[in-house]
């Protein structure tokens, strides 16, 4: 909204879809940070349009797709098909480690649980199994270390 109360969209590249952006604030320092597939973009408080600040090359960010600001972190962790990654204040961007990446598959956000100290991550199931008869339709292939009838999901 510029001084004549007029409402005046962001130049850049940040935002660009409605469909695939997504915004989270840090309430600390009022940060919003931007997520959509071509990368992570920041908007501090005082200035008028995003910047990019990591962009989503394949390297380290494949397609972020979402962001969860944890207070404790004093940071946010963003889901990426590569990933979890820290994102601190300094805007330093360092992956998550996670204990059981191939059981964890493909991240979709992240859930602050703070009165345990933890994180409920929301993510694909791409190495789990289930029974064959709830397998999809075509699929008929057996996934190695699965048993008893099941297939990979």
């Amino acid at each position: 909204i510029d001084e004549a109360r007029a409402l005046v969209p962001f130049g850049g590249e940040f935002p660009s879809n409605i469909a695939s952006d997504r915004f989270v604030r840090d309430p600390d320092t009022g940060r919003v940070l931007g997520i959509n597939p071509l990368g992570l973009f920041a908007l501090d408080r005082g200035e008028t349009q995003f910047r990019k600040i990591h962009a989503a090359d394949g390297k380290t960010l494949k397609r972020p797709g979402s962001a969860s600001f944890i207070p404790r972190m004093k940071g946010f962790i963003v889901s990426d098909p590569n990933g979890l990654f820290l994102l601190d204040r300094a805007g330093e961007l360092s992956p998550l480690l996670v204990s059981e990446r191939g059981v964890l598959g493909t991240p979709f956000r992240v859930y602050d649980i703070p009165a345990f100290a933890g994180l409920l991550i929301s993510a694909s199931a791409a190495n789990a199994c289930r029974p064959a008869s709830a397998r999809r339709p075509g699929r008929k292939t057996r996934s190695p270390g699965c048993s008893n009838g099941t297939t990979r999901a």
